[in-house]
């Protein structure tokens, strides 16, 4: 089952992933100071997830594809990796639209 995983990482700060079925992580949030803030930005995420609109898709200069999912006060929630394909990227965005709002959370902080 697809599941949020939330983390400390050696900066202090609290991060969430959101990992598919098959273990990829199709997200990664940005640093919070807190886990409630985490969770928050967990709960904000699974409310976004299903809004199409809120998908930021994105290019880097050497052609590599990925997106940011915003909330609607336009705080980034989440960032994907970089995909090789434009396809690549829009299926995981697909992915998530599937998978974001029932997915488990788990606390490995």
């Amino acid at each position: 089952m697809a599941k949020f995983i939330i983390t400390i990482q050696k900066d202090g700060l609290y991060y969430f992933h959101l990992k598919a079925t098959n273990g990829q992580i199709l997200l990664t949030s940005e640093g919070y100071t807190s886990k409630m803030g985490c969770m928050n930005g967990i709960e904000a995420t699974k409310l976004s997830s299903v809004k199409r609109d809120r998908y930021i898709l994105k290019e880097t200069a050497n052609g590599e594809y990925f997106f940011h999912l915003k909330a609607a006060n336009g705080q980034v929630l989440g960032i994907s990796k970089r995909y090789a394909t434009e396809a690549n990227r829009n299926a995981a965005i697909d992915s998530i639209i599937n998978i974001g709002q029932t997915s488990l959370v788990l606390d490995a902080a």
